[in-house]
C-alpha cells in the first residue's frame, strides 16, 4: 500500500531550507531591478494542484516573515523565466488594484477578454480626466488618487448642499426622490 503525501506547511517547508537551497536572482522593475533570493521547487499544494513554487527573500538572513511565495500553473519554467513572468504579471496585477481603487470599484477579476476591454477604455478615459485635472491644479507633487479624492469630496458637498436647500424647499419628499431617480417607477 502506498504511503500518503505528506502535507507540510509552507512555513515549514520554508524552515527546512539552507543557504544552499537559494539562488540569487534579479527581480526585473521599472527602476533597474532588485537582488533577491529566490528557492524553485515543483509540487502539489491544496487547491492548487500541482504548482510550481517560487519563494523569494530579500537576504539569506531575512526572517522567514518576510519571504514571498509565488505559485505558477507553469509547471517547467526555468528560475529566470519565472521570475521575469511573475514581475511583469505582478505590475499588471498592481495596476489593475491601483487603477481599480481610483474607480472606486472592486477588486474581482476580469475573466473575459470583452471585460478586459471595458475596462482598459474606461481606465483610458479616467486617467486622461485626471491627468488634466492634475495638470490644471499645477501641483507637480499632487497623485491622481489625490485629484480624484478632491474631486469626489466636491462632488459629495455639491450633493449635501442640494439635499439641504431640498429639504428647506417646499417640495415634498416624493418629489425629491424622483428627481433623485429613488422612485419604483
Amino acid at each position: 500500500m502506498q504511503k500518503p503525501p505528506e502535507w507540510i506547511k509552507l512555513s515549514d517547508y520554508l524552515a527546512r531550507l539552507d543557504s544552499d537551497d537559494w539562488q540569487q536572482v534579479t527581480w526585473p522593475s521599472q527602476q533597474g531591478g532588485r537582488i533577491l533570493y529566490a528557492h524553485l521547487v515543483l509540487t502539489w499544494i491544496r487547491k492548487l494542484r500541482p504548482t510550481l513554487l517560487l519563494i523569494t527573500r530579500t537576504s539569506l538572513h531575512a526572517p522567514p516573515k518576510q519571504a514571498r511565495f509565488w505559485g505558477s500553473s507553469f509547471l517547467y519554467q526555468d528560475l529566470r523565466t519565472l521570475v521575469d513572468t511573475l514581475a511583469i504579471r505582478w505590475q499588471v496585477e498592481t495596476f489593475f488594484e491601483y487603477t481599480k481603487d481610483l474607480l472606486g470599484s472592486d477588486h474581482y477579476q476580469l475573466m473575459t477578454a470583452q471585460a478586459i476591454m471595458r475596462f482598459w477604455t474606461l481606465i483610458a478615459c479616467l486617467m486622461a480626466f485626471l491627468e488634466e485635472q492634475r495638470a490644471d491644479a499645477d501641483d507637480p507633487l499632487l497623485t491622481c488618487g489625490d485629484v480624484r479624492h478632491r474631486i469626489q469630496t466636491e462632488h459629495r458637498l455639491n450633493l449635501l448642499h442640494w439635499l439641504y436647500a431640498q429639504f428647506q424647499s417646499p417640495r415634498r419628499r416624493g418629489q425629491i426622490a424622483d428627481q433623485l431617480a429613488l422612485s419604483n417607477s
